[in-house]
């Protein structure tokens, strides 16, 4: 029995990797299940051999690109020349597919019309993404102008509302508020909220929004002033302007006492941190409280 050169098997092995390559984008595990079922070729899927596998393609002219777990193909063994005309009126055609996830018979021409992509001098796989990407926009926008239009409704309504919103990064926090009224800052929306258990207004971003459910309990008529009083100290007093909606209450030689009735509290008690020791909180005590936590948390991530 005369034993097959190991050389050839891995010279077929590799052009079969290369035809499932130029027939579709896919991960490595889909191509060794789709090479157990050739009985042409010896079984060798150790991760250092498609390794070897990809980088001789390479070496040969072949662009293979990975996306996560997918590979493919970026060019073949030969590319038809679009002209101008036929470059226009393909990418035309894709993007008059808007809907394409919505409907099965255009989501099955966009995923043909995307193996054209590697023969064809046109960046089809770009005008894709794109196409996504526009329709994602689409939809989140749509998505917040239907939460802003529902909380515009439940302000009518005059009733609480259970909102899970992600505080920051790693803390995603549920709370009742009285909502009071929406508005948009920098090109973002919030709603302005009141906790009554805090006494305090709090602005959450509607894209910062993970859930809400209307509650059977009302709105209190009843709302705090909602002022903070600190004091700032040092050259910080000296060079203090005063912001919208403060007053001076009392003042010496080296400080200042400041009332802020701002409704934005979030905002305010990142700007006292920034002032660090030249300034401190009087009242009220639930605010003194988180600016201490924050305070304390910002120090444990530092030391993290």
């Amino acid at each position: 029995m005369i034993k097959t050169d190991k050389s050839h098997n891995t010279g077929l092995r590799i052009l079969e990797v290369l035809k499932i390559l130029l027939e579709d984008n896919i991960s490595k595990d889909e191509i060794i299940e789709k090479l157990k079922h050739n009985d042409d070729i010896e079984n060798v899927y150790t991760h250092e051999a498609f390794l070897k596998y990809f980088n001789t393609l390479k070496l040969a002219g072949f662009d293979i690109q990975k996306n996560k777990l997918i590979y493919s193909l970026k060019n073949a063994l030969f590319a038809i020349e679009l002209t101008a005309a036929e470059k226009k009126v393909l990418t035309k055609l894709i993007n008059s597919l808007e809907n394409y996830k919505e409907d099965k018979n255009e989501k099955l021409f966009l995923h043909t019309i995307s193996k054209l992509d590697k023969y064809v001098d046109l960046d089809i796989s770009s005008i894709i993404k794109k196409l996504e990407d526009d329709s994602n926009i689409i939809k989140s926008k749509n998505i917040m102008n239907n939460i802003i239009l529902t909380m515009k409704r439940f302000i009518y309504e005059g009733q609480k509302v259970n909102i899970t919103y992600q505080k920051n990064r790693n803390t995603v926090e549920t709370t009742t508020f009285e909502l009071k009224e929406t508005g948009e800052k920098d090109g973002k929306a919030y709603i302005l909220c009141y906790n009554s258990e805090m006494q305090r207004n709090k602005r959450i971003w509607i894209d910062s929004i993970l859930a809400y459910e209307q509650t059977p309990s009302r709105n209190t008529s009843f709302e705090n002033n909602n002022t903070v009083v600190f004091e700032v100290y040092g050259r910080l007093a000296k060079l203090y302007k005063l912001k919208q909606n403060e007053t001076v209450l009392f003042f010496g030689k080296d400080y200042l006492t400041i009332s802020n009735k701002d409704k934005n509290k979030d905002e305010l008690l990142l700007r006292l941190l920034k002032y660090g020791e030249n300034c401190k909180i009087i009242k009220p005590k639930n605010f003194r409280n988180e600016f201490l936590e924050t305070t304390k948390e910002m120090i444990k991530n530092l030391e993290g």
